[in-house]
This record gives C-alpha cells, sequence and structure tokens, in this order.
C-alpha cells in the first residue's frame, strides 16, 4: 500500500460495557493485494494492524455480532492516510434488508465515534449486523481501518406486548404467598405485602380509628377503606421497623427473611430496567432524569413506564390521555400489566387519617425507606405513584411518614448474603453507628470493605479501615469486612443517617 507513519493511539472505550465487535465474524468486499492486511485485523483489539480495501470507491464492511444487541456507541479508528471521505453506516437483523443509519459527507479520518440511541429503540433491539459503506476515499488509496469498536446491551427476542409471568414464589414471616418476578439483577414481588408481624414475630398493630392513626409514631397498618376485603396499607414507622418510641432499641425488619423494602435507588433501578428494556409507552429508551444538581432524590419523570406496570383492571379511571394506564391506546404494543408489576389502583390514607383517591381508580402509590435528604424535617419518604391519567411513573419526595400506602418487597439475586440474618457478631468495632459520613474499623489494620443494602446489592468498595458512606442514601447497609492479616470476615448492621 504506502509507508504507514507511527502513531500514539490512546483508546479511551465506553464505560462499563464491552467491545461487541471484537473477534467476531467479518464480511468484506475485498483486501487490498497481496491480502496482508487482512479482515480480521479490523476487530482484532490490536490497534497497530489495520484491514484495507482495494484502491477504489464503493467497497464495503460488515460485521456480524452474532445475536441482536441494542447499541449504544460505534468507534471507528482509521488509517491515518487511508480512510473514507463519504460513507453510509447501515444497520440489519438479517444481513439481507439494511436501513441507513448515518451519511456522512465530510468524513474526516481519525478516531470517529457515534450513537446509536438516536435510533428508536423498537429499531435498534433487532440490530445484529453493521456495514459500512465507502462511497467515497480521502486519498489514491482504498479505505483502510485499525479497529471497530461497537458497544451495546444484550437483548433478548422478548416482546413487551407479551406479558411476563411469574418466575418464583416465596412466603413471608406470617406463612403468606407471594409471587415475584426477575427484573434484571432484582427479584420483585408483584403482591402487596400483607404481614401483620415483623420479621420476629413481633406484632404490628392494625389501626384503623382516623385519629389514633393520625397520631401515631411507630408502625402500623389499616385495610384499604378499613375493608378486610382491599388488602393491607401501611405506613413508613412500619416498614422501618420503628416498633416503639425508644431511641435505644434496635428496629425490627419488615420484610421477610432475604427480602427488603425498597429504597429510592432500588425503585430507581426497575425504572431504568423497564425503560431499557422498551416498556416505555412509546418503545424509545430514555434516561431518568434529576431535577436536583446532587444526589439525593432524582425524578422518574419522563420514564413512560406507568402502562407497563399497572394492573391489567378496568378499575382505573377512564382517561383522555392516550397511552395511560386509564386510557384505550397502547402504542405500539405496550398493553396494561406487560410488565406483569400489577399495580392495582387504590386508595390510600394521609397522614391526619384521613382517605385519598376514595374511588380508587386514579392512582397506585408504594412507600420506600429513603427519606427526603433534602428536608429531612418535613418527615416525608421517597415513593412511587403510578397515576391513571400519567405515562410517566413519579417517583418523588412525597409521602408522610404517617400516610398509609401499598408495600412490594424486593431482593438481589446476584448477592443474597446481605439480608440481616445473615450478619456474623464480632468483636471488632465499627464507629461511629450511626453515621453521617466516615465509618471506621477499630485498630489499623487494613480490610477489604464492601458496602451492600439490605436486599444484597452492592453499593461501595475500599481498602483500609475507613469507608466514607457520605453519598449513600439514609438506610441501614451491611458493611462487610475482611481481615486480610487474620484472613478473617466479620459483617456489620450500620444505620446512615
Amino acid at each position: 500500500m504506502k509507508k504507514l507513519y507511527l502513531i500514539l493511539m490512546v483508546v479511551v472505550t465506553a464505560v462499563n460495557s464491552q467491545n461487541l465487535a471484537l473477534n467476531k465474524p467479518v464480511y468484506v468486499s475485498s483486501v487490498e493485494p497481496p491480502g496482508t492486511n487482512a479482515k480480521h485485523f479490523v476487530n482484532d483489539g490490536n490497534y497497530s494492524t489495520y484491514w484495507a480495501s482495494e484502491y477504489q470507491d464503493g467497497e464495503w464492511i460488515y460485521i456480524d455480532l452474532e445475536q441482536k444487541y441494542i447499541l449504544d456507541e460505534m468507534h471507528i479508528y482509521w488509517e491515518n492516510i487511508a480512510y473514507a471521505k463519504k460513507y453510509n453506516i447501515l444497520y440489519s437483523s438479517n444481513a439481507v434488508d439494511w436501513t441507513t443509519y448515518r451519511i456522512e459527507t465530510n468524513g474526516g479520518g481519525g478516531t470517529e465515534k457515534f450513537n446509536f440511541q438516536r435510533i428508536s429503540s423498537k429499531w435498534r433491539k433487532t440490530i445484529r449486523y453493521i456495514k459500512i459503506l465507502f462511497e467515497e476515499r480521502a486519498s489514491v488509496y482504498g479505505s483502510a481501518i485499525y479497529e471497530i469498536e461497537i458497544f451495546g446491551e444484550p437483548f433478548s427476542d422478548y416482546l413487551p406486548n407479551e406479558p411476563r409471568t411469574t418466575d418464583g414464589i416465596a412466603n413471608d414471616q406470617n406463612g403468606n404467598t407471594f409471587e415475584w418476578i426477575k427484573y434484571g439483577e432484582q427479584a420483585w414481588a408483584i403482591e402487596n405485602a400483607a404481614v401483620e408481624t415483623y420479621r420476629d414475630g413481633t406484632p404490628i398493630p392494625e389501626v384503623p380509628d382516623y385519629t389514633e392513626w393520625s397520631n401515631l409514631t411507630t408502625g402500623a397498618w389499616c385495610y384499604v377503606d378499613n375493608d378486610p376485603e382491599k388488602g393491607k396499607l401501611y405506613n413508613w414507622y412500619a416498614v422501618m421497623g420503628i416498633h416503639d418510641n425508644d431511641e435505644n432499641t434496635p428496629n425490627k425488619e419488615f420484610a421477610p427473611d432475604g427480602w427488603g423494602v425498597p429504597s429510592r435507588d432500588d425503585w430507581g433501578e426497575l425504572l431504568e430496567y423497564l425503560n431499557i428494556n422498551s416498556y416505555r409507552y412509546d418503545n424509545n429508551r430514555k434516561p431518568i432524569v434529576s431535577p436536583y444538581n446532587d444526589t439525593t432524590t432524582y425524578s422518574g419523570a419522563y420514564n413512560g413506564a406507568a402502562r407497563a406496570m399497572a394492573a391489567d383492571t378496568t378499575d382505573w379511571n377512564d382517561s383522555c390521555s392516550n397511552f395511560t394506564p386509564g386510557g384505550s391506546h397502547s402504542y405500539p404494543n405496550i398493553q396494561l400489566n406487560c410488565s406483569g408489576f400489577n399495580a392495582k389502583p387504590g386508595p390510600w390514607r394521609g397522614a391526619n387519617g384521613g382517605w385519598y383517591n376514595p374511588i380508587g381508580g386514579l392512582a397506585s402509590s408504594f412507600v420506600s425507606t429513603t427519606i427526603d435528604g433534602l428536608n429531612p424535617n418535613e418527615k416525608r419518604a421517597f415513593g412511587i405513584k403510578i397515576n391513571a391519567n400519567n405515562v410517566d411513573v413519579s417517583l418523588s419526595q412525597f409521602i408522610e411518614h404517617n400516610d398509609a400506602t401499598q408495600v412490594r418487597f424486593v431482593k438481589y439475586l446476584s448477592n443474597s448474603m446481605a439480608t440481616t440474618n445473615n450478619v456474623k457478631s464480632n468483636h471488632t468495632i465499627i464507629y461511629p453507628n450511626p453515621t453521617t459520613s466516615i465509618v471506621t474499623l477499630q485498630g489499623d489494620k487494613e480490610y477489604d470493605i464492601e458496602v451492600y443494602t439490605l436486599q444484597g446489592k452492592k453499593v461501595m468498595s475500599h481498602i483500609g479501615n475507613t469507608i466514607d458512606m457520605s453519598h449513600l442514601s439514609s438506610a441501614t447497609y451491611i458493611v462487610k469486612a475482611l481481615d486480610k492479616v487474620e484472613n478473617e470476615e466479620v459483617s456489620y448492621k450500620v444505620v446512615k443517617n
């Protein structure tokens, strides 16, 4: 071909993603004679070798990813002289019918990066083959590429309009059974909590009286509309295990062994999963956004998942807004409750003891364990609300501690150790506990430290004898510490305020 000049190539790949194109099958229209710059060099992970076409326009190359993916980014590392000035990027699910993603008329060589997220998720999820058609060369040479990288996430052939089915059945501490479904790494109960005791058998009192309810400072439950046929609601004190007014008494566990009540972040992860897997009313993929500049809260606005999570029932209020739980349309294939989450509409009890949404068809609300980090004195907790008139699921700090709402259980399937029953007793001191930021393990030893939610999700790791938890939400966590000298592991239950 020609003499090549030594270049320094610094490669920065997509965060938390692997190169899907690496060593996958490659098909080309030609190879530059005598064939030393072969096609497999274009995705071998070696940025000093390249594939080159013959010296003419109209050449092409495509890569078979071997399965369908939801694609995020594509990186092209051109040879420094032999690049294409005009080219098209196309995608396909069968290598026969191609759709043009991008038409480039003024390519500049070097490293070019493209974001596939502007393609509707309805089509982006069917992508298996990526093709580049070289319309016009930038030099007398052919088109040459050091490396093609493609990033994204696996996609199954499951369609959102096919309702999810149960993945398992579990039992609570009172012998009630409930079904659950796996969403990513999470398992979610698809039935509301119905317990009448904490995990250790301590009773949770039923409080039907309006006035008594409004004055509560400890856990309680009531029937919807005080009607035993309509299911149970709980205040925030109950889900936090606050069973008395003695601050020195350890809180109880509300959820059954191995399960927990979801935090704000647990709800957020569920909404992100539904979003990524096209459970939006419009099948697009958009981020859950934060209205604040810190990490204490974020909104569920624009997640579009309300219809997919709403129970398939005529109890929802009629809505003139399309694609909502109460609307009559679904586009293109988002049917009521296709996610299987089965959120049913119904009244909830206010902090004053009265009932909101009395007819019951307006909304469905669920509490979280996370309090409002911005205004902790207002005694508000995060929760989600699914409204008959809204395409989005609201995730915000609207639940007062004495509001009575529905409760769901969640656990993380990837790590089941972080349940309170598995916390080992130990003689090493961790302080301060509770904490607002840094906790310290007694002594000068070096530990491998990991922090988990009570549902088993790892949220931090560190090496040393201190760990800064200031950025974590207010909740109870399990801190695991491996003594690297004695090769012994200890665990702690730490309250982050």
